[in-house]
Parts: structure tokens; sequence; C-alpha cells
């Protein structure tokens, strides 16, 4: 009883730090668009700031923290002085005036701050493992950052209104120091090798393995958890020669290696990216297109919260829709959404208008954010979850916002929003349908050898990862 309850305790916890992270999350995402042209900054030098300072500043700090969390054993270390250094650095562009000083505090802050996201969504993917609740569940727990970006949204749009731009500045800082807080409190530390097996040693490391049983996989599944999360997971080969963390394996072969060799893992990122270019031409210039159309502050607030609350159920639900469809259909499907989103933009005349394609946002992220997080935890070898995770956030978060946002910011000074957001139609489309080919060629290819490989995978190529047959993780 007392075990449950802790655990219990645990796992609201993070339910509370999800909504915490997007409470301070939404005042410096959307409504920094309003910050800049706030300042005067014209589309194109926005364009520079929410499309190359901010997003590869990202791309270069989340795999850099994450990596340092994984190589220290100190996640919850790092993601403290990630917040904390981060948000007083981001505070500080409320007193910059000009393009070059508000650039150089973003870039600065977007950098400090990197290490946090990836590490929470890895920290709360080993906990849910530690605690055996199922992987697939990771949607119910993020889907408390959805209410919290609502509830922003819709508190931030009145006080814009009533008392100016720089307000949004003032509920970061607020919201930042409870978020602090609760990051302090959490009791986990470390990453999933120090939660799941210690400092097993695989036989192949030399050590004398044979007095080191490595527990079983339903030691940790409470309430019958563990037979849904075996429906996820290829069949157990695990034993006491051959333990589940494959640190030689991945030493000797290379992480980068180990992790791009596995199947499907080149064209994942490849959609992760895609959808990333589709999330920064929104975040970036949606706001100043419908500021464009008179659109007020509290509208902006509402369409978040439309936003919002579409995650909602997608994010609750996503263990199932994703088992029952797949990761890549499920992203597949969210580019789609992407695409239909930008073509409904090009289409307005008032800005009102917009708030009923905003439900589309539970595709385009709630769902497909679920899927992307889950298996990027689950083709991870072991040991560098957090380094997985912080990679995937840089090709979304980084690279391919970056590119939408400022690639969005040449096309919109040069042709305006609405051939703007055609370009981000055709590309959300023709990624998608690129996506589908391609895992159709690479399935027919590989098809013939799949027996061959999956058999000496199980005797030598299991370890590396926590799935080299991606069929069997739920990505198809």
């Amino acid at each position: 009883m007392k075990m449950k309850m802790k655990r219990s305790n645990e796992l609201h916890l993070i339910r509370a730090i999800y909504f915490v992270q997007c409470l301070v999350g939404c005042c410096v995402s959307n409504f920094l668009v309003l910050y800049l042209s706030y300042r005067h900054l014209d589309s194109h030098e926005v364009g520079i700031i929410i499309g190359t300072v901010y997003p590869f500043s990202q791309m270069i700090g989340q795999p850099v923290w994450s990596s340092i969390a994984d190589c220290t054993g100190r996640h919850k270390a790092c993601m403290l002085w990630s917040l904390v250094t981060g948000s007083a650095v981001i505070f500080c562009a409320l007193y910059m005036a000009t393009f070059a000083k508000i650039a150089l505090v973003i870039g600065a802050g977007a950098l400090l701050t990197a290490g946090v996201n990836p590490l929470l969504d890895n920290t709360t993917l080993v906990s849910l493992e530690y605690h055996g609740v199922p992987l697939s569940n990771y949607g119910r727990f993020r889907v408390y950052g959805a209410v919290g970006w609502g509830v922003s949204a819709l508190g931030l749009g009145p006080l814009i209104d009533r008392f100016g731009v720089p307000v949004i500045f003032y509920a970061f800082a607020v919201s930042s120091v409870l978020y602090v807080a609760l990051i302090a409190i959490l009791p986990f530390s470390g990453g999933a090798a120090a939660l799941s097996y210690g400092s097993i040693q695989c036989a192949d490391d030399g050590a004398d393995s044979g007095n080191q049983q490595p527990p079983a996989p339903t030691a940790y599944w409470m309430d019958g958890a563990g037979d849904e999360q075996a429906k996820l997971l290829p069949p157990s080969t695990t034993t006491a020669s051959n333990p589940p963390c494959g640190a030689a394996d991945v030493a000797s072969r290379g992480y980068l290696r180990t992790l791009l060799g596995q199947r499907y893992t080149l064209l994942f990122f490849f959609m992760v990216v895609s959808m990333g270019i589709g999330k920064g031409v929104i975040d970036a210039f949606l706001f100043l297109y419908l500021q464009e159309l008179d659109a007020p502050a509290t509208l902006m607030g509402l369409t978040l919260a439309v936003t919002t609350v579409s995650e909602i159920p997608f994010f609750f639900f996503s263990g199932e829709l994703i088992a029952k469809c797949g990761a890549i259909y499920t992203v597949s499907l969210a580019l789609c959404a992407y695409a239909a989103r930008l073509l409904y933009y090009s289409q307005l005349t008032r800005a009102w208008l917009v708030l009923p394609i905003e439900l589309l946002h539970g595709l385009t992220f709630g769902l497909s954010w679920a899927a992307v997080a889950s298996y990027s935890y689950k083709i991870s070898p072991k040991g560098y979850e957090a380094t997985t995770q912080g990679i995937t956030s840089a090709l979304f978060w980084g690279l391919g916002f970056g590119l939408g946002a400022c690639g969005g910011g040449f096309i919109n000074q040069a042709y305006g929003f609405v051939f703007l957001f055609w370009m981000g139609c055709t590309f959300a489309a023709s990624a998608c349908i690129v996506a589908l080919l391609w895992y159709y060629i690479e399935t027919r290819l590989t098809s013939s050898s799949t027996t061959s490989r999956t058999s000496g995978s199980r005797t030598s190529g299991r370890n590396s990862g926590r799935n080299n047959d991606n069929n069997s993780s739920g990505f198809v």
C-alpha cells in the first residue's frame, strides 16, 4: 500500500510538472512573436530570431544537455541548471530594444534552456517503465501540458490587451519559479540505466555476468500493466549472460551507428523534421497574419486555447490510436493535417474564422508527439535514452522548426503570407507522400531478409537497443 501511494504521488508530480512546463512555454512561444513586433522588428528580423537564432540554439543545446545527463547520470541536476540559467537569461530580453541585443539574449536563453524538455520527456518515460506503467500511456501524462498551455493562453490574451505585450515576461518569471520548485522535489535523479538495471555490465564487457542476474521485465509491472506493455515489445531473449543494457555493443559500434543502423530510424527522423517545418511556419507566422487581419490579442489567446483543448483527447487516447494505426501512419496523418491547416490559412478572410481549423492541432501535435516521444525512447540504445530524446527534439524543435520559420521569413518577405501558407501546404503533403513511398520501398526491399535478420538480431543485435526490429515496436 505504501509503495502504491509513493508511486501515485510521483506520477501525479509528473503531471503537475507538465502542466507548469506549458504555462512557462506558452509565455515565450507564440506570444514572443508579438513582443518582437512590439519592438518594431520587421518580418525578416522576426524570421531570423524565431526561425534561426532560437531553434538552432535549441538544436545545439538539446543533444548536448542530454548527452551530459546520460554521461554523468545527473539528469535532474541538468534539468535544474538548464531551467534556472536559461530562464534568467530569457527574462533579460524584456530590457533589450534592438534586434542584435534581442537576438543575442534569445539565442543564449534558448541554448541554456534546451535541455529541459527532452530530459523531462525522458524522465517521464523512465518513470513509467520503472513503475510498470505502459509506455503507450505517455500521452496521458503529457496531456496535462495541453491543459496548462490552454490555461496560460486564455489568461495571457486579456492580460496583454490590458497591460501590454511585456506582461508575458512577468508571467514567464512567476511560472518559471514554480517550475523549478516542482523539478527540485522530483524523486528521480538518474536515467533509465540507473533506475532499471543499475550498473549491470554486458557479457561481452568481459565481466562475470553469471553472478549478475538482470531483473525480469515483469518485475516493474504492477496491476496487470505488464501484459499491455509486452505487446509493444519484441520477445525477450535476456539471460544472465545476455543482459539488456548492450553497453559494450554500443561502445564498440558507436552510439550513432547503433541508433541509425536500426530499421526505419532514418525514415522516422525525416518525418520528425518534416513535422517541425510545418510547426515552424505556423508558430512563427500565424499570429502575425492574424494581426494583419486586425485580430485582438484576446482572439489569439482563444486560438491557443482551442489548439490545446484539441490536444487533450488525442494525448489521452494516443496509446490506443498508435497501437492500432502504427507510428508511421500516425505521423503521416499528422503531415496531412499540417497540409490542411496551412491550406485553410491561405484562404482566411476574417481572423475569427481561424478557430475551427485549430482543432486539427490535436492531430498535428498531440497525437504525433506522443508517437514521436515514445518511439524515440524505444529505439534508444540502453543508457542513451536522454541523448536519443535530445536528438529527436533537436530535429523537431531545432532543425525542422528553424527551417520552417527561417525559410518562411524569406518567403513571406518576398511574396506574403498567402503564398507562404500555400508553400507550406505543398511541402507537408509532399513529405507525407515521400514518407509513405520510402516506407513501402524499404519494406519491399527488406521483406525477403526479414526472417534471417530477425533470427540474427535475437542472438547478437538485440542488446544494442530496445528494439532493433521496429515492426515489433509499433512503428508500423
